[in-house]
């Protein structure tokens, strides 16, 4: 329709059947004549993603690890949220979904001293 340059008033009474919403025809009518598709959306489009951007993953992946010449240096996910100031599940996500890493907590355990053979005679 747009194609034969039809105006919004056209279309509609062309289609009366169809009963559209006029200033939803001229929406429609307007993305198209934007993106040349009814179905394609424009750039950008959606809610902002401003945490989990690839300077917010770095900086998180360096926190999260110990460095080389101070073991032990690294941080929980709780404690880089609040030095970040966002949300302790976004540094969660950040850590599992985009560094692929896993927590895990050393738990002390007891230590196995030799193991008697039995005596076989």
């Amino acid at each position: 329709m747009r194609e034969q340059e039809l105006r919004y008033r056209a279309i509609t009474a062309k289609f009366r059947e169809k009963n559209w919403n006029l200033d939803i025809l001229k929406l429609i009518c307007k993305r198209v004549d934007e993106t040349r598709s009814a179905f394609t959306r424009k750039p950008g489009g959606g809610r902002p993603r401003p945490v989990r951007t690839p300077a917010m993953i770095e900086q998180i992946g360096e926190l999260i690890c110990s460095q080389e010449n101070q073991p032990g240096a690294n941080k929980s996910t709780r404690k880089i949220a609040e030095q970040m100031n966002i949300h302790r599940s976004f540094s969660r996500r950040i850590v599992k979904r985009d560094l692929h890493l896993s927590a895990l907590r050393r738990v002390p355990a007891q230590v196995i001293s030799g193991i008697r053979q039995a005596k076989t005679s």
